[in-house]
């Protein structure tokens, strides 16, 4: 079994597990993941949390369970990030903030050259 570790949280890929069984243990890690973040002090979620996850998992061995695991999370993480694109206030913000915008449009936006 593989170990990644963040925070107070282990996740351990079994190399024997098929695609189909890592591909459903990375998609529930994927929540692992933001409930660690949430719980942790803000620090450790926003200090490169996702980084030493992704740089744990792409140091893992190639294998199926490997494979479906990374694709497990990061599906679950687009499906999680395309729904609160959709949610009425997140779409508020990333407007309000103007990161829907090419840097180019987001300078004319707030008054600079483009």
């Amino acid at each position: 079994m593989a170990g990644i570790e963040y925070g107070d949280v282990v996740l351990m890929i079994d190399e024997k597990a098929d695609y189909g069984v890592a591909y459903e243990a990375g998609k529930a890690a994927f929540y692992d993941y933001l409930r660690a973040g949430h719980e942790a002090e803000q620090g450790l979620f926003f200090g490169g949390l996702l980084q030493r996850i992704i740089s744990s998992l792409v140091n893992e061995p190639p294998s199926d369970a490997t494979r479906g695991f990374i694709v497990g999370f990061f599906y679950e993480m687009e499906t999680t990030l395309s729904g609160a694109f959709f949610n009425q206030q997140t779409t508020d913000h990333i407007k309000r903030m103007g990161l829907n915008l090419p840097p180019s449009q987001k300078r004319q936006a707030q008054g600079g050259e483009a």
